[in-house]
């Protein structure tokens, strides 16, 4: 084997590897680092949104009362995000069975 030789290090690897050209991805290449923007852009679908706390007042009816009444209502946006995602996957259920007469959803605070 002759170091000084260019054709050196490619017959030899040729060898190691049985004289056949891999087609399998690198763990550099299965495996990248991306930025949150590019996360999205690759699966848009599974987004669902951030996880920062958002202030929004809403109107609630208090049953007891009779009356409509502003509460000032504080969650993440990715947690309303899957809670429709729920109710959505809930309904299409129920569309198949048509023996549900209603879907009850409640969220409480902790």
């Amino acid at each position: 084997m002759m170091l000084n030789n260019e054709n050196a290090a490619p017959s030899n690897m040729a060898k190691a590897t049985g004289g056949k050209k891999s087609k399998e991805k690198t763990i550099e290449e299965t495996y990248t680092k991306k930025t949150q923007l590019e996360h999205i852009l690759i699966r848009p679908d599974t987004y669902i949104g951030s996880i920062e706390k958002q202030t929004q007042q809403m109107w609630v009816y208090d049953a007891a009362r009779y009356i409509f009444l502003t509460y000032s209502f504080y969650f993440p946006t990715s947690l309303l995000i899957y809670s429709l995602t729920y109710l959505v996957n809930k309904l299409c259920i129920k569309t198949l069975r048509t023996h549900l007469v209603c879907i009850k959803y409640t969220m409480k605070s902790l």
